[in-house]
């Protein structure tokens, strides 16, 4: 089935825009059996669910924003590479995969309740990965409402399925995943700094001056009072190292490492692993949960044309009427865009400040 979604067709090549239409005309299969009835009722009860949260999260948001204005940390940063994050492989590899995941499950889904899918694409703008399944309307429309609310909670719910494996396979290799690092982890050092060319990159320390240290932030917090010309003894698994600190660039009253740390900190894996290999795979892992989570909760909100937005239109119209529904729909839609675009606007404007 997956070969049938992803077969190679066309390529559509223009200035900051790559298209790739991996498969067109793809013709429904076979009704599911008994276990795709089961998921598609369970990815039902997925969309709703997450529905419920990301709606009570996106409240709650707004809400710290304005009893806050100004204090509250960012609530909802678009996820730019190269501009709001690091245009580094694994981040394009995660979001790409997050809106991969969730289009190929449309298809599917869409294939299993007769629906023909006109074409599956692939493309790139500027740095944003993407992904869209384009289905004949008229035909959607001409399913039952159960079908179409199948087709539309497909999405959210591989996302949601998705970032479950991806946080399984994380704690299998890393016990204490997502929450319990076991140390800092310095990814490299500033050149010519104090730490250059003493300090391996991927080095974890674990304590210092035999202050014990479970994460970056530990790490940072114990220099926070330190002053230049001071000497830090550092327990790390490269052995024992001094450093005597340099004056922080943005402070001169500061001592400074000049290091550059994970971000995260360090886990501990279950089986034999070189730090390099430790930090990209738990990197990977974090930004897989990270955009799978933020591709279902966002389309899980009941906004059109967002998936549940569309699955509530759909719903409203088969009790309240076309009319009526539409107001309803519209009117919801308004207030949750309006909502999300004002967290946005917010974020955006504390990380400019910052």
């Amino acid at each position: 089935m997956l070969w049938r979604i992803f077969r190679p067709s066309r390529v559509r090549v223009s200035l900051f825009y790559l298209e790739f239409v991996v498969r067109e005309n793809l013709e429904p299969s076979v009704a599911g059996g008994r276990l795709y009835r089961l998921a598609s009722l369970l990815s039902v009860l997925v969309m709703v669910a997450s529905s419920a949260a990301a709606t009570a999260w996106l409240l709650e948001a707004t809400s710290s924003i304005i009893l806050n204005w100004g204090r509250a940390p960012p609530t909802a940063v678009p996820p730019v590479p190269g501009v709001t994050l690091a245009a580094d492989p694994a981040v394009l590899l995660s979001i790409a995969a997050a809106l991969v995941v969730h289009e190929a499950a449309h298809a599917f889904f869409a294939l299993r309740e007769g629906m023909p899918v006109e074409s599956v694409t692939l493309f790139l703008l500027f740095t944003i990965p993407g992904a869209y399944v384009k289905l004949d309307d008229e035909r959607l429309n001409s399913l039952s409402l159960l079908s179409r609310v199948k087709i539309f909670s497909a999405g959210v719910s591989a996302n949601a399925a998705a970032a479950g494996a991806a946080l399984l396979l994380s704690v299998l290799i890393f016990p204490g995943f997502p929450f319990a690092t076991s140390a800092a982890m310095v990814v490299s050092t500033v050149d010519g700094g104090p730490s250059d060319g003493l300090i391996p990159d991927f080095t974890a320390i674990r304590a210092v001056n035999g202050t014990r240290i479970l994460s970056d932030r530990d790490l940072i917090s114990v220099l926070s009072s330190a002053k230049p010309g001071d000497v830090v003894v550092l327990d790390t698994d490269a052995g024992e190292l001094s450093i005597r600190l340099g004056v922080h660039p943005r402070d001169p009253d500061r001592g400074w490492m000049g290091v550059v740390l994970s971000g995260f900190g360090y886990f501990q894996p279950s089986v034999p692993l070189p730090n390099w290999a430790v930090y990209h795979i738990s990197k990977l892992m974090i930004l897989l949960l990270l955009f799978m989570l933020s591709a279902g909760l966002i389309n899980a909100l009941p906004a059109y044309p967002l998936d549940a937005g569309r699955a509530l239109r759909d719903l409203l119209s088969s009790s309240l009427g076309e009319r009526t529904s539409w107001k309803v729909s519209l009117a919801l839609s308004v207030l949750i865009w309006g909502i999300l675009i004002l967290n946005l606007a917010y974020s955006l404007f504390r990380l400019l400040l910052s």
